[in-house]
């Protein structure tokens, strides 16, 4: 389930990580788990 991407600047690499997991918080019944996502990205 781990995922390496290279793609250039203005690409939509954020959205692509951020979607997913905004969709499975927003599916999560109760409390989600303590660390839900770990996403790093360098700069």
């Amino acid at each position: 389930r781990d995922i390496i991407g290279l793609a250039e600047t203005g690409s939509g690499k954020t959205g692509a990580f951020a979607i997913p997991i905004l969709q499975a918080l927003l599916e999560c019944k109760g409390q989600p788990e303590a660390f839900f996502a770990c996403v790093l990205s360098p700069t």
